[in-house]
């Protein structure tokens, strides 16, 4: 490439830049004309500030609360009349504008703040409209949410003309409704002493708004229920307590501090109750209305509960489990008037798996191997129940060995025949078996004992409805056989009782 071509395409390049950098200024000289242009076209700039952005209307009429600034910028004109109007929206469900302007009066060069009255004129709700027929607000509330609040002001002779911008005389503010007051003490699920607090107990919670107003006056409720039953979910007691009831002990209103003191002097609280309690702040606005729409959740609180010990002893006295015939267990403990229920937990020993609880009114319970398994070594717990749950106590372990004789299951009934044939599977070990069988339904009817050879695998009886058991001997070992209902027409497998 000689000297020349380099040359050319060096020019080339920077006549391009040139050429881009001329539009780039032009335009930014257009954008900056516009803009000039769109504020010198208005005699009228409005600006405004949001200092507590609030969900009320009402609390915009405070010149604390908002900054509004009319400015006539046109020097020609004086004691100039306009009408100015605003409109409200969240782009989502709100958008509200003035029904009417309010009239203002505009010295030329001179800056005009809006005072409480004109404020209140202005945002007054009777005075605000949907603009699309929108959702209105609620209590002279605004929902949460990020809002566009623009001002637009018309000439009060000539209605139609506007004499502001309203694309860019406005604010943006967001609306957060302050959240419950946060319960603090008692603590969560807290376990009182009667002897030590003498039912005493100090309740406290931390507010969680903010006061933007001498005039603004939040007060909170104070509720105490007794939970019933003691394991019921507390949100749904505090929800379907009725008040004025045996389980609503305490309802305070118009507390004006986050504190609530119990005394003796209150409903007296018992051993072993759980009780709920919730704190829900409101505010009292003028005409002694109330309401909690400043707040989320209506003002209402978590629910925390607090319970009072009682004198509910553990189990203490367990006596060693018994194995009864091989076949069940039978756990014993030492019994307490005062315990109205027990929980019987037992899992493999040594391992992590789940409990499997028992419930038993009675201070025994018998576990047979319809729930355990043969050879595993158990461990169990006992824990009573007053008005609420001990602390379970270690019972130990027990195990049900794998028997050495076992008696034949399933039988099988053949009624074909003349007579029922009643017949099974020889077991091992076997050295004889007892076949008992009596009338089914004949309530006097005792077992009629027949001793067969441990090489017999079947006995034929007259046909009739019977209930059968075949026990195994095996030496001085009875391995017991089940019940079994066999009718006269029976043929097949016959399940037991």
């Amino acid at each position: 490439m000689n000297k020349l071509t380099v040359v050319k395409n060096y020019l080339f390049y920077k006549f391009l830049f040139l050429v881009k950098l001329r539009s780039i200024l032009m335009l930014m000289m257009l954008l900056i004309t516009c803009s000039v242009y769109s504020q010198q076209h208005y005699p009228v700039q409005v600006q405004s500030s949001i200092i507590f952005p609030s969900a009320f209307l009402t609390d915009y009429s405070d010149p604390s609360n908002i900054n509004v600034r009319v400015f006539l910028s046109d020097l020609n004109k004086d004691n100039y009349k306009i009408l100015l109007k605003i409109n409200l929206t969240d782009r989502k469900s709100i958008n509200l504008v003035s029904i009417r302007g309010i009239e203002l009066t505009l010295e030329k060069g001179q800056v005009y703040f809006l005072n409480d009255m004109e404020l209140a004129a202005l945002f007054d709700p009777k005075n605000l409209k949907s603009k699309d027929n929108n959702i209105a607000v609620v209590d002279e509330s605004l929902p949460e949410g990020i809002y566009h609040l623009s001002f637009e002001a018309v000439d009060a002779r000539v209605p139609d003309v506007v004499v502001s911008n309203p694309k860019s005389d406005f604010t943006v503010f967001s609306v957060n409704r302050y959240d419950p007051p946060m319960l603090t003490s008692p603590v969560d699920k807290q376990s009182f002493d009667l002897q030590t607090i003498n039912q005493n107990v100090f309740f406290n919670w931390q507010p969680r708004h903010v006061s933007f107003s001498p005039q603004q006056k939040i007060k909170y409720n104070f509720r105490l229920i007794k939970v019933v039953p003691i394991d019921r979910n507390p949100y749904d007691a505090m929800k379907n307590t009725p008040a004025n009831t045996s389980n609503s002990i305490i309802d305070v209103q118009g507390l004006d501090f986050p504190v609530f003191i119990y005394t003796p002097a209150d409903v007296p609280l018992e051993e072993g109750n759980v009780y709920a309690w919730q704190v829900t702040a409101y505010e009292e606005t003028s005409g002694g209305k109330t309401t909690s729409q400043r707040f989320k959740n209506l003002g209402a609180s978590e629910v925390f509960t607090f319970s009072i010990k009682e004198n509910c002893q553990p189990v203490s006295v367990i006596a060693e489990p018994k194995v009864i015939n091989n076949d069940l267990i039978a756990l014993s403990w030492g019994e307490d008037p005062s315990h109205v229920m027990y929980e019987v937990a037992y899992r493999p020993a040594n391992t992590s798996l789940p409990w499997t609880p028992v419930l038993t009114a009675n201070n025994t319970l018998n576990l047979d191997r319809m729930v355990l398994e043969e050879g595993v070594m158990y461990e169990y717990t006992i824990r009573a129940q007053c008005k609420t749950w001990t602390q379970p106590s270690f019972g130990g372990t027990f195990i049900l060995e794998t028997p050495n004789c076992i008696a034949p299951e399933p039988i099988m009934a053949d009624s074909e025949g003349e007579k029922l044939k009643i017949s099974w599977e020889p077991v091992a070990g076997v050295s004889a078996y007892r076949f008992q069988y009596k009338l089914l339904n004949d309530p006097s009817a005792e077992y009629i004992f027949i001793e067969l050879a441990g090489t017999s695998s079947e006995y034929s009886v007259d046909k009739n409805n019977y209930l059968i058991k075949i026990d195994a001997l095996c030496g001085t070992e009875v391995g017991e056989g089940k019940a079994y209902e066999v009718l006269q027409d029976d043929n097949g497998l016959v399940s037991p009782c």
